[in-house]
């Protein structure tokens, strides 16, 4: 992961969710298409991870456990229950973030 703005939100997976740094960029490897989009102007504006045991609705409509493996579930906020902690990014600017910006911060902000 050479961008430091993905190695940053990598890291933070890691601290919240008590992974290693290895185990975090691997679970977050799936889900770079919905980080990249974040970083974009018109992109989600937020990205929520959660890190528990998958749920499956039965045919009986209740949801219950496929494995009692955690998974680093990236969600939209709106249909996913919380089961423990829950990481969020926000991006109040609806520029885009450039990975030059985080590299040299005495750049002047426009």
């Amino acid at each position: 992961m050479g961008d430091v703005r993905v190695a940053y939100i990598a890291d933070k997976i890691a601290e919240t969710f008590g992974l290693d740094a290895i185990a975090a960029q691997t679970a977050l490897g799936p889900h770079m298409n919905r980080v990249w989009q974040f970083f974009e102007p018109a992109g989600s504006p937020k990205l929520i991870f959660l890190h528990q045991v998958l749920e499956v609705e039965n045919a009986a409509g209740d949801l219950q456990s496929e494995d009692d493996t955690p998974q680093l579930i990236l969600t939209n906020g709106e249909v996913d229950r919380v089961h423990g902690a829950a990481l969020y990014f926000l991006r109040i600017n609806p520029k885009a973030w450039r990975a030059e910006r985080w590299l040299n911060p005495s750049e002047e902000r426009s």
